[in-house]
């Protein structure tokens, strides 16, 4: 059995609420995106959850000019933002860190910002930092998500983002509508069926997690490709072929009005074996590029 999850980032609660009785008719799950403007507004999501019994999961976000994402520049920010929510919502027991450089560190001075703080705060002391975090929230009975993009380890940590060791599920974001024209359908099922590998090599079934979209551009600039649910449906159906227990969809905020038809189809959706695996000389030209120089390391979060 596949256990989805859909993300929320933007969506309006009152929205969020009108869509809670679908998730939990087709036992769909939620990531929901939770800044500090919402902090005193998620109470009746909570509780909705709570009667529906939907599984809601807090997604802790902070303010733009505070970095948005978990990353190195915010993470004192950020253990005290999560320690309010803890204390503030009790019965929510799962959280998404979602590790990602800072959102107002833009262009070159960006760049120049994010390379002086590798410099500072070394990627070791920040994963260090990390699990602290972690072990806090473990001994407050919570459950924890680490999700950030599949690509090199080594450009992550230089980014401040190096993965924790201890979270108990680790997330990929596989989103295959950023390649837009420039990958056909082969090469985009490859690189999920391979991406989809290297995570359930590393992690297994019971800690390993795919995010596959785009529906929606969320909080990045709005001329980001986003995909359509039959492409969504074929990479599902790749997942469930390889054997992943949990699957999360970016996100709800654009699909709300169709919702229905989305988790029919998704639920319903048969494995499938990917064009790699049944023919191997069929892989496409930007699977090979991803293959080659974006997922050529290793995924294992020991260093």
């Amino acid at each position: 059995m596949v256990n989805f999850y859909f993300w929320s980032e933007l969506l309006k609660l009152k929205f969020l609420e009108k869509s809670l009785t679908d998730l939990a008719e087709y036992g769909f799950g939620i990531n929901l995106a939770v800044r500090p403007d919402l902090f005193n507004r998620v109470g009746t999501i909570v509780k909705q959850c709570n009667d529906l019994d939907v599984d809601l999961v807090f997604w802790p976000l902070l303010s733009y000019n505070n970095g948005y994402w978990v990353n190195a520049w915010n993470l004192s920010l950020q253990k005290r933002w999560i320690q309010k929510l803890m204390e503030q919502y009790p019965s929510v027991h799962t959280y998404t860190l979602d590790l990602e450089a800072p959102l107002n560190f833009k262009g070159i001075k960006g760049k120049i910002k994010t390379r002086k703080l590798a410099e500072i705060k070394h990627w070791r002391k920040v994963r260090q930092e990390m699990n602290e975090l972690i072990d806090n929230m473990h001994n407050s009975g919570k459950k924890i998500i680490s999700t950030n993009y599949p690509t090199n380890p080594s450009g992550r940590r230089a980014q401040g983002t190096p993965r924790p060791t201890n979270a108990d599920y680790y997330s990929y974001m596989v989103y295959t509508s950023l390649f837009g024209i420039f990958g056909n359908d082969i090469s985009k099922d490859n690189i999920v069926a391979y991406t989809g590998q290297k995570i359930l090599n590393t992690h297994g079934p019971k800690q390993g997690i795919i995010d596959l979209g785009l529906t929606s551009g969320g909080v990045l600039p709005k001329f980001l490709p986003v995909t359509t649910k039959e492409r969504v449906v074929s990479e599902v159906s790749i997942c469930k072929y390889l054997g992943f227990k949990r699957i999360h969809i970016f996100a709800l905020d654009e699909i709300r009005k169709d919702i229905r038809s989305w988790m029919e189809e998704l639920k319903n959706t048969r494995p499938k074996a990917p064009p790699l695996d049944e023919n191997p000389s069929k892989l496409g030209l930007l699977f090979r590029i991803f293959r080659t120089f974006l997922l050529n390391e290793s995924f294992d979060i020991i260093d």
